[in-house]
């Protein structure tokens, strides 16, 4: 019997579903301290969609309003100057039906003095 090892190597963009409302995708889940962090967020065209925030835990947020089914559905956002606090990233759905979705990614700054 031969066993075969295998691996995985993650490279590139890292991407989380909370469910079928919401999903965020960001540039990797490793950022060097001070560098630009890119956070992406998909929301299925739906009439009860409103508002799209996305950030980053600890440090910075920005939103977006949709229109409904008439909103594009990726939202890309940038977070400059990522500091050595920084959480995870999410993108937070809020509805005019009163339901809210919410995905987490994580981010892993390095970098930062010990």
């Amino acid at each position: 019997m031969r066993i075969i090892p295998v691996g995985i190597i993650v490279l590139g963009s890292l991407t989380v579903s909370a469910s079928d409302l919401v999903r965020i995708s960001t540039s990797g889940p490793i950022v060097s301290a001070g560098y630009d962090f890119r956070v992406r967020c998909s929301v299925p065209r739906q009439s009860e969609n409103r508002w799209l925030e996305a950030g980053i835990e600890a440090y910075r947020s920005s939103g977006v309003q949709l229109e409904g089914e008439y909103a594009p559905v990726t939202h890309e956002f940038w977070f400059h100057l990522v500091p050595c606090d920084a959480g995870r990233a999410y993108c937070w759905l809020k509805r005019n039906d009163s339901k809210e979705a919410i995905a987490y990614a994580p981010v892993r700054v390095v970098g930062c003095p010990e």
